[in-house]
């Protein structure tokens, strides 16, 4: 492959786990959304209100991805990638950790409770949008001698 297979393997690996971290703590909020949020955020609404409105708010995270990968693919340009995978696993660790400890909507009122739940999941999708991105792209500018890069950088998806 003209590079050590041993770094290669490393920038690979590390890649993909950042992807599988950042993936995993997504799944574990899908199922808090389908389970748990209609009976905490969603009190005082019909069936139909409640699935509505936590497929919305869980769907959040997909719309807002691009903005992720638009500002974390500019700055990794201009900074580096590695130190934006790295703030990117802390956005998604912050967007997952706030849904964790925020109070429902008995605590704190359904407005603010839902209001501070879509912001979560807005960071979350910030997060989750800049990391694949950049592992895909720190992969591919690592591996760009290399005959294999579409095959090694197509392991990243296996995270997900």
């Amino acid at each position: 492959m003209g590079e050590d297979k041993g770094i290669v393997g490393k920038v690979i690996l590390a890649s993909s786990l950042g992807t599988v971290i950042d993936y995993y703590d997504l799944f574990i909020v899908s199922t808090a959304a389908s389970l748990v949020w209609p009976s905490i955020f969603f009190i005082g609404l019909n069936a139909a209100a409640k699935a509505s409105l936590t497929l919305i708010t869980f769907g959040i995270t997909y719309i807002i991805r691009p903005v992720g990968a638009f500002i974390f693919g500019h700055f990794g340009d201009k900074i580096g990638r590695r130190d934006m995978l790295v703030w990117t696993l802390g956005l998604t660790a912050l967007g997952v950790g706030g849904i964790a400890v925020l109070p429902d909507s008995k605590v704190i009122g359904t407005s603010l409770a839902v209001s501070m739940l879509v912001l979560f999941r807005m960071i979350q999708g910030v997060g989750l949008g800049g990391e694949w991105a950049g592992a895909s792209s720190f992969s591919i500018e690592f591996l760009s001698r290399s005959k294999h890069r579409a095959f090694l950088t197509g392991w990243i998806q296996n995270g997900v």
